[in-house]
C-alpha cells in the first residue's frame, strides 16, 4: 500500500531495489481487488502469517504455533494463476467473482483475485493441498465455467503477511512490486524485507 506512485517508486528505489542480489524489479498498480471468501475466514486464515508489528517495525511472528501446525497439517501450495481473459476483463471478473468461490473445498481455497494496471490477466490466489487438485481445476473445471484462453501457475514459497497500523493513511492505493533476483540471494533478500523499516505512507 502506498500514498501513490511516487512513493511507492521512491522506496522501491531507495530501499528494496539497492538490496544486494536484486538486480531489477517492476512496479504497477492494483486497479482492482476482491476477496473470494468470506471476511470472517479470510481473518483466521491471515491470523496463521501475521508479524508482531505494524509494516515499518521490526517483528515477528504473532502466533508461531499455529504457523508450524498450519505447515505440518495442510502442507499447503500457495500459488497465483493468472487468467488470461479471451473475450475481456469484465466478462472473465463476472466469471472469476461467480464461480471461483464454488470449488472452495478442504483441499482447495481461493482466497483472492486482482488486476494489475495494464495487464490482460487477472490474478487469483489459491491454497492447494496438492498439485493434482490444482491440475483437475486448471485442466477439466475451469475452461468450461471461466472465458479464459490461456493460464500461467506461479508457486509460493513463503507467503507473509504484515500489520497495519491502528492509524495509517487514508486512501492508499495498492501496488505490486516484482523482483528479479539472483537464486543465490533468495532468502537473504526476503530476510532483508521482512525487516525493512517501511515509511508511513
Amino acid at each position: 500500500l502506498a500514498k501513490d506512485r511516487g512513493t511507492a517508486m521512491a522506496f522501491v528505489c531507495g530501499a528494496i531495489g539497492k538490496i544486494k542480489g536484486v538486480d531489477a524489479f517492476d512496479i504497477s498498480r492494483v486497479v482492482k481487488y476482491v476477496p473470494l471468501m468470506p471476511t470472517s475466514k479470510l481473518k483466521t486464515h491471515r491470523a496463521q502469517f501475521l508479524f508482531s508489528a505494524p509494516t515499518g517495525k521490526k517483528g515477528k511472528l504473532v502466533n508461531p504455533q499455529a504457523y508450524d501446525k498450519y505447515l505440518k497439517e495442510r502442507a499447503v501450495m500457495p500459488v497465483i494463476v493468472r487468467f488470461f481473459a479471451k473475450k475481456s476483463l469484465a466478462k472473465l471478473w463476472e466469471d472469476i467473482e461467480n464461480n471461483l468461490p464454488k470449488f472452495e473445498s478442504k483441499d482447495l481455497i481461493p482466497l483472492y483475485a486482482s488486476q494489475q494496471e495494464s495487464q490482460d490477466y487477472i490474478s487469483v490466489s489459491f491454497e492447494a493441498s496438492n498439485f493434482e487438485v490444482l491440475k483437475d481445476l486448471l485442466i477439466n473445471n475451469l475452461p468450461t465455467m471461466v472465458d479464459v484462453r490461456k493460464s500461467r501457475t506461479i508457486p509460493m514459497l513463503d507467503p507473509t503477511y504484515f500489520l497495519l497500523r491502528k492509524e495509517h493513511p487514508k486512501n492508499l492505493e495498492r501496488y505490486l512490486i516484482s523482483l528479479r533476483v539472483e537464486p543465490k540471494h533468495y532468502q537473504s533478500v526476503r530476510s532483508r524485507i521482512v525487516s525493512c523499516d517501511f515509511p508511513d505512507n
